[in-house]
């Protein structure tokens, strides 16, 4: 599959920027990436978003499951802290 970072198990850091429709600023964020191991073709990974000069993280829980060599099931559940 062509997204590595998805599927190893490990720790992933990144940073962007993103803008949104109703404003034309753009806002830096970071997101760090904890990827733990496939069991019984399933991976389970924890993302963690922060907003330059936001006061609260959104902690996303990514799991994918029914994974072939093209193709995955994925469920998201959000958290806003």
């Amino acid at each position: 599959m062509a997204h590595d970072f998805i599927f190893k198990p490990g720790l992933w850091v990144g940073e962007g920027r993103v803008t949104f429709s109703a404003s034309p600023e753009r806002l830096r964020f970071y997101t760090k990436w904890t990827i733990e191991k496939e069991i019984e073709k399933t991976v389970t990974s924890q993302q963690r978003v922060e907003m330059e000069g936001g006061g609260s993280n959104v902690y996303n829980t990514f799991i994918l499951s029914d994974m072939t060599p093209v193709s995955f099931f994925i469920n998201n559940f959000i958290n806003v802290q």
